[in-house]
């Protein structure tokens, strides 16, 4: 009786009206938006144009009768009512891409059974600078219970070889702008690969995979201090020569991953900084200090390469985003003007993380895609998991921030 009364006191508000379809469907308001302020013309960014239809219909909420703006399904308009233009008048399709940046601005708009919606200006830019490329050796240092160890229980598993292969092979596809028509998009030109050799020259068993084992009365604690404390005193194991290998640590379960911070570089042999970055200049590489795990290496955690969600590459890559000098697409709302310093990605306030579409401060609506969008700060939407984006794009301005990393900050220099 006492759940029943529970429920019994909790009413949801009843809304009362349906929708009408094909020849008697009735428009009164169209919503457009290009998905994107800005417009590379390289003939592969695309905008993909985001319509909205509604009607203006008499509904009832809870007895009360009151005009309402519907949300009219998109099943219920067929294609050919759809129409989108420039400013020329001339249609162009749901998406618009282009190989030529003049004129510099384009205007949109859509046509729906007829009803016009406002239009939308785009800036065209032209494509950015072309980059050489970066091959960067990379080795897991696997921790693993210790095989004699009285608590390794018959269940126990050890890291696959292909969630590493998995993580190499995806960021590969992000950074190098493979899969993704996003309309600021770039190409960073970097390779990610696993090593083959140790740096004594010997070929490893499985590529980029160096298992080191421990015991269980190890005390991880929650964060990363005990690891880094671990691997300086097997640094001839664990810390292989940074300015050759990216050391990644892959922690056991017992850790806790928000406690797993990256750091950004800290030096430059740039006499230019770089906007976010605290960055000490240096006159030559062999200044600064390589003997830090967390300044020169990423720890990840074991259960990161197993998201429910996504593959590791796309729940993994802000971390290595912010490795390279990438900052949060997001704002708080004790925060809105926090910034990434980059003008090309599309900010949105964490309140949206659930939603299909966001909306940037000046009511442009988007489909989220950028691999900061989603990072571990946010306890609250289990690091990110939860939100709504393709995670699989970094921006012009954002590989711009990576090069200039990779180039000049001597912790991030592992590449050949």
């Amino acid at each position: 009786m006492a759940v029943y009364l529970a429920f019994s006191a909790c009413t949801k508000d009843s809304f009362d009206y349906s929708i009408l379809k094909g020849a008697d469907l009735k428009i009164d308001s169209v919503v457009f938006s290009a998905g994107s302020a800005s417009l590379i013309a390289d003939g592969s960014s695309e905008l993909n144009f985001i319509i909205k239809a509604y009607s203006k219909l008499r509904v009832t909420i809870n007895g009360v009768q009151t005009d309402s703006m519907v949300l009219i399904p998109d099943d219920r308009i067929a294609d050919e009512q759809i129409k989108v233009y420039d400013n020329s008048g001339a249609e162009v399709g749901r998406s618009f891409s282009t190989s030529t940046a003049t004129p510099s601005v384009r205007s949109f708009y859509a046509k729906v059974a007829g009803v016009q919606s406002s239009a939308q200006s785009v800036i065209i830019k032209t494509p950015g600078a072309t980059y050489s490329k970066l091959v960067i050796p990379v080795v897991f240092h696997v921790f693993e219970l210790a095989k004699t160890d009285a608590k390794r229980y018959s269940w126990y598993a050890e890291l696959q070889q292909v969630k590493l292969e998995e993580l190499v092979n995806g960021l590969n596809v992000i950074f190098n702008r493979l899969g993704t028509h996003a309309p600021t998009g770039a190409n960073a030109n970097v390779e990610f690969v696993l090593a083959t050799t140790s740096p004594d020259g010997k070929t490893l068993d499985m590529p980029g995979h160096n298992t080191f084992a421990y015991a269980s009365t190890f005390n991880w604690g929650w964060a990363s201090a005990n690891a880094a404390t671990l691997i300086k005193n097997n640094a001839a194991t664990l810390l292989w020569n940074p300015e050759k290998y990216l050391n990644v640590w892959v922690l056991p379960s017992a850790v806790f991953y928000g406690g797993l911070t990256v750091n950004r570089p800290a030096y430059t042999l740039s006499s230019t900084g770089l906007d976010g970055l605290n960055l000490q200049h240096v006159a030559a590489a062999s200044e600064v200090p390589l003997t830090e795990p967390e300044n020169v290496g990423l720890m990840l955690g074991r259960d990161e390469f197993n998201s429910v969600l996504r593959g590791p590459a796309p729940n993994l890559a802000y971390k290595f985003g912010t490795f390279y000098g990438l900052f949060q697409t997001y704002t708080y709302p004790w925060d809105p003007g926090m910034t990434d310093y980059c003008n090309d990605t599309q900010k949105f306030p964490i309140s949206q993380f659930r939603d299909v579409y966001k909306k940037t401060s000046d009511g442009i609506l988007f489909q989220a895609e950028n691999i900061m969008d989603a990072t571990y700060i946010d306890w609250n939407i289990e690091g990110g998991a939860n939100l709504v984006s393709r995670v699989n794009t970094l921006t012009a301005e954002q590989v711009k921030r990576v090069r200039y990393v990779l180039e000049n900050c001597p912790e991030r220099m592992a590449w050949q």
